[in-house]
């Protein structure tokens, strides 16, 4: 384990951390990092998103609706694949 570190947040915040913890029913480090995760996930389909719209200008519907689903269908399998590794 780390060295102890201390942050300062406004008590709205830890107020709603602590409810989102406790509801899950999970330490604060584990919540802390459950959100980082999401919020590294939701980035990274922003630039996958931000990709596909400059790659499918010139697409026309069809061809854009195949490769949305394609994407979909990659997404989910790296999702499952990584849910099977822990």
């Amino acid at each position: 384990m780390g060295a102890v570190k201390q942050i300062e947040v406004p008590d709205d915040l830890f107020e709603e951390l602590e409810r989102f913890r406790r509801s899950l029913r999970i330490s604060r480090v584990e919540a802390l990092r459950l959100l980082l995760g999401k919020e590294r996930a939701r980035r990274r389909f922003l630039a996958l998103s931000k990709r596909q719209a400059q790659r499918a200008k010139g697409l026309s519907e069809d061809e854009a609706m195949r490769l949305a689903v394609e994407e979909v269908r990659r997404v989910r399998s790296l999702h499952r694949s990584r849910k099977r590794a822990k």
